[in-house]
């Protein structure tokens, strides 16, 4: 009866090409090559612990651990996790840190909890350690990133404590502000339009508008929406503004 395997000596793959006897990935192998080889083993994993110097952490690509891996890919020489070079960085990091910063770094390190990592860093890490993580930032403490209000983490993608402060925020930085100049400029303006000297009215009647020169892109203060239409709808000319000023003076009764 005729063997199923390929013909290639030592592979027990089976056999997909009828012509030549071969498997489907000595036949690739033939085509692209021109001659045959063995196989690669499809594990690029040979160690289950790291080869890299003085490291025992467990293997996730070629036979590194991440921390090697990454070295290896940008191309430096492998040296070991946490050497002179390292420390030299922390070191300098630390000394440029305030008083209040060097305190919080030391209450999350005591508590377990790195200082900041989102999704996409907590992606980096190996499969083990990702519930991990999870597990330690769920249920945790972050400030909001517009008006620093602590609340409770569900989500890590999470910044902020509301919608409004999360669309008040992407407005903000799209006018390249930052929220402590908002802030100030709010409260310059005691939390009131600048020309109606009223809260917050219009469509929204919650965040304010930051009316700004179309021309130069300088922003001019912080305007409610009914203002801020008004001056859109002519134009940002002063000239039509005193001209419809005199109009509504001329024709008063």
């Amino acid at each position: 009866m005729e063997s199923a395997e390929c013909s290639y000596e030592g592979c027990h793959n089976k056999r997909s090409h009828l012509k030549t006897g071969l498997c489907k990935p000595h036949r690739r192998v033939q085509l692209q090559e021109g001659q045959l080889r063995p196989l690669r083993p499809r594990s690029r994993l040979q160690s289950p612990v790291c080869t890299g110097p003085e490291c025992s952490r467990l293997s996730e690509s070629h036979d590194l651990c991440k921390e090697h891996d990454s070295q290896r890919r940008r191309g430096i020489p492998l040296h070991v996790i946490g050497g002179p070079a390292r420390s030299e960085a922390q070191k300098q990091r630390w000394a440029g840190m305030t008083d209040e910063a060097k305190a919080a770094w030391s209450a999350r390190v005591l508590a377990g909890i790195p200082a900041e990592r989102t999704e996409q860093h907590i992606q980096r890490l190996s499969a083990a350690n990702r519930a991990a993580w999870r597990a330690k930032l769920i249920g945790t403490e972050r400030p909001c990133r517009t008006c620093g209000t602590g609340f409770v983490l569900d989500d890590l993608k999470r910044w902020y404590c509301s919608k409004r402060c999360q669309r008040l925020y992407v407005q903000v930085r799209r006018h390249g502000l930052t929220v402590e100049e908002f802030r100030a400029l709010l409260e310059a303006q005691n939390s009131l339009c600048a020309i109606c000297r009223g809260p917050w009215r219009g469509w929204n009647g919650q965040n304010p508008h930051i009316d700004h020169c179309h021309k130069t892109g300088r922003v001019r203060g912080l305007l409610c929406a009914s203002c801020n239409s008004a001056l859109g709808r002519f134009g940002d000319d002063p000239v039509l503004l005193r001209r419809a000023a005199a109009y509504l003076e001329g024709s008063a009764i």
